[in-house]
């Protein structure tokens, strides 16, 4: 399944489509330094990710605001990072990734 993301480019004001690749990586994305939050990326970019989060208190994931994630995208070792939250609903959230995630294999 190819699904395409609208982007702006900050530079031209264009929009340019991106198209997502469907994969299934595990992702830990900690809301403090004691708690966090474990999905799954079901579909990822170059620098964004769709996670499917199985429990999502209301309010948790502040549109916005940064977290600290580590992703296993079926590498030897996971991938940590930064990710700011750029929607939020009942189902998950869509991240940007401060880190190339399509460099590694696609598992």
């Amino acid at each position: 399944m190819r699904l395409r993301l609208q982007m702006e480019t900050p530079d031209e004001g264009q929009e340019r489509a991106e198209t997502a690749r469907a994969v299934s990586w595990l992702i830990r994305l900690w809301v403090s330094d004691v708690c966090s939050l474990t999905g799954r990326v079901v579909e990822a970019r170059t620098h964004d990710v769709w996670v499917r989060l199985p429990w999502l208190p209301s309010g948790v994931l502040r549109i916005g605001q940064r977290y600290r994630v580590e992703i296993h995208p079926g590498t030897a070792h996971p991938l940590s990072s930064w990710a700011e939250v750029r929607h939020v609903n009942a189902e998950g959230a869509a991240l940007t990734i401060d880190r190339d995630l399509l460099d590694p294999p696609v598992a």
